[in-house]
């Protein structure tokens, strides 16, 4: 589909990563991923900033908890994917015949970016003991709120219109409205 957003009688896809784009975004995948990157440079230059107090510090405690989250991230992630496919909503680069609002997406209309923000980074922060991560969150909260999800709304008002309304009015963006 891409380009300016206009109502039309084929099944919506949401486009990303172009000029031209519905949502002209980096995804936060990709962003994770970087984000990753920094954090191990961090740890082996030396130059990171260490948050977690010695009783939990060691690396089997660490990685232990990372796994925890991990655990539970990955638990939502196949119940919003599951949400998803039953309700035909997609993906960016798939087709999107309807829209999410049972399961996880009945508590936050965000539930990707709520495991990103809440579980996944905060999880790397604690892998990698590294407070840059920490001080990543806001400005990627930012980034979602701010430009990622007006994109991503204002695509689904225009093809869903009062059935996404509704749910605007009745699920908060994040965890709290």
């Amino acid at each position: 589909m891409g380009g300016a957003l206009s109502r039309s009688a084929v099944t919506p896809q949401i486009t990303i990563n172009s000029a031209d784009a519905d949502v002209p975004i980096i995804p936060p995948i990709v962003l994770l991923m970087v984000l990753t990157t920094a954090a191990a440079a961090a740890k082996l230059t030396g130059a990171r900033i260490r948050f977690l107090p010695d009783e939990i510090n060691a690396l089997k405690v660490r990685l232990g908890l990372f796994a925890l989250i991990c655990a539970v991230s990955v638990h939502v992630h196949i119940d919003v994917l599951e949400e998803m496919h039953n309700a035909g909503s997609g993906l960016a680069f798939t087709p999107t015949a309807g829209i999410a609002t049972g399961g996880p997406f009945a508590y936050t209309r965000n539930p990707f970016y709520t495991i990103l923000i809440f579980l996944q980074m905060p999880a790397l922060a604690i892998a990698f003991d590294c407070g840059w991560l920490l001080f990543a969150i806001a400005p990627m909260f930012v980034w979602l709120s701010k430009v990622v999800i007006p994109g991503e709304e204002a695509f689904l008002g225009l093809h869903f219109g009062k059935e996404y309304a509704a749910y605007l009015d009745s699920t908060p963006r994040f965890l709290l409205n």
